[in-house]
């Protein structure tokens, strides 16, 4: 059974149902730069659709510094940008 969760940074999620067998997978997305307001029936009706059957967060705040790396990374690991570490949007490395 396959259950798509999509994390916009613009502020839309739609989840997976909280509660899930071993054998389900999860496809996490995330759109750079996409205002929900762009997200209608008209414009986009697979994500409308998608919508529908999950959750839709409408007061999500991003992370900070607010760049997508950033924030892709917070809104998949609940983590803030100290723990996992991206704080940028390029890349860094320490031997180089």
């Amino acid at each position: 059974m396959l259950h798509v969760l999509t994390l916009l940074v613009s502020g839309l999620v739609v989840a997976a149902p909280p509660v899930m067998d071993e054998d389900t997978t999860v496809l996490l997305m995330v759109a750079d730069g996409l205002r929900p307001d762009y997200v209608t029936p008209d414009l986009m009706p697979n994500l409308c659709r998608e919508a529908e059957g999950g959750v839709l967060c409408t007061a999500h705040h991003a992370a900070i510094p607010t760049l997508t790396r950033v924030n892709s990374a917070t809104l998949s690991t609940g983590c803030y940008p100290a723990h996992h570490g991206i704080v940028d949007n390029t890349l860094y490395f320490k031997e180089i």
